[in-house]
């Protein structure tokens, strides 16, 4: 009984490959840390806002808005809120 354990197979690169794309992740990791990049920026703003505009809604006396926007005021917070969620600050 003859067995060949030897493999015929022949080697393409594709470990190579792999550690391109290894590398080139972690440069793209380490321009992405910026302190103050344009995505973080958004991101602080999309929160912020929201925050207000859903106090604007809860308490909007609070905030000195007219009774006559009150409703208003809150079907926008309603908007502004699915638009946050939907990932409209997320860059």
């Amino acid at each position: 009984m003859i067995t060949d354990i030897s493999s015929h197979a022949s080697h393409s690169g594709y470990g190579k490959e792999n550690h391109l794309a290894i590398r080139a992740t972690t440069e793209l990791k380490k321009q992405g840390n910026a302190i103050l990049s344009r995505g973080r920026i958004l991101k602080w703003f999309g929160i912020l806002s929201t925050v207000l505009i859903g106090a604007a809604a809860l308490a909007p006396d609070a905030l000195g808005i007219p009774l006559d926007l009150h409703p208003w005021v809150f079907l926008a917070s309603i908007f502004w809120l699915f638009a946050f969620c939907a990932g409209l600050f997320d860059q």
